[in-house]
């Protein structure tokens, strides 16, 4: 089969689109015939070695943490798939989605309804499950509670935006000045211009901040904090860390560090509310697998508006 290998770390040009095996469904486990691979932030941190914690140093690595397909084989003791059944699937980074095929174990695949396509499909973890669990399993949202998004137009932004909205949340978006309108759309009531306003500078204070773009710390923004306020960041960094030890043991004021769980319940409901129509997938590009590295670039430009997807 054909897949995206990378030998060493460092930039785009390491991925390499290469001939490599097939894999072959273990005990508990699912092959799925590839269509969509999602690029995530997370994937060109992992290619460049700022995840070698987590990712080692053995080589050659396929990357990819979720996309969509097709079932093509299930393993000894699978009874909740079958072949041909379309679905979503989440996975570490030993052995990534960049490929034709990949597997994962069964209990990190999720069957999709027929209203719901693939390309939708892949979007689900990452981006809506990462909101999701920001606001509600981290962030503890009520209704009526005020939220920041900073970082509205762009993957995990984007859906954190519609959900708080869902849930009954003021919800104010923080983004350029281009993707104002946009992120009005998805049912920000109120959408600030980073290079106009500076956000930490305001008056009003937030019951929960999601820094989806990964430029805010407590000493910033805690006076936009409210007194049992929480700051959800997603980049992983020693910093976070430990801001969110030590307002965890002192203080009202929350640092929580926010990494995606395969939480069953959590994938399916925003699979439902996707399906159902009441939360939109926004896809801004979609590239062959071969032209990985133009996705990577693109993806790392920051300049994406929603997700950017590789089609197998």
């Amino acid at each position: 089969m054909k897949a995206i290998i990378i030998g060493k770390y460092g930039g785009p040009e390491v991925l390499e689109y290469a001939e490599t095996g097939k894999p072959a469904a273990g005990p508990g486990e699912v092959v799925i015939r590839t269509r969509y691979a999602a690029v995530n932030p997370a994937d060109w941190k992992a290619r460049a070695g700022k995840l070698k914690l987590i990712t080692g140093r053995r080589f050659p690595k396929i990357l990819g943490i979720e996309g969509s397909g097709v079932v093509e084989v299930t393993g000894g003791g699978v009874s909740s798939f079958t072949k041909g059944q379309h679905v979503y699937a989440a996975r570490n980074y030993t052995t990534g989605t960049y490929a034709e095929y990949f597997k994962v174990p069964e209990k990190n695949v999720l069957v999709l309804p027929d209203t719901m396509s693939l390309k939708d499909a892949a979007s689900i973890g990452v981006t809506g499950v990462t909101a999701y669990q920001c606001l509600v399993r981290h962030g503890r949202l009520e209704e009526g509670m005020k939220v920041l998004v900073n970082g509205a137009s762009g993957g995990v932004g984007i859906m954190a935006v519609q959900i708080a909205r869902m849930l009954g949340a003021e919800v104010t978006g923080v983004c350029s000045e281009r993707n104002m309108d946009f992120v009005k759309s998805l049912g920000a009531g109120k959408v600030i211009d980073y290079n106009r306003t500076r956000i930490t500078d305001m008056e009003i204070q937030y019951d929960i901040i999601i820094d989806a773009a990964g430029n805010l710390d407590l000493s910033g923004s805690g006076r936009i904090l409210a007194p049992r306020g929480r700051l959800i960041k997603l980049n992983l960094s020693l910093k976070t860390f430990r801001e969110q030890v030590r307002t965890g043991l002192f203080g009202r004021k929350k640092v929580k560090l926010v990494l995606l769980k395969m939480v069953k319940e959590d994938f399916r409901w925003v699979r439902d509310q996707i399906a159902m129509g009441n939360l939109k997938v926004v896809i801004d590009r979609v590239y062959p697998l071969k032209d990985c590295r133009e996705a990577h670039e693109y993806s790392e430009s920051l300049r994406a508006r929603g997700k950017v997807l590789l089609e197998a």
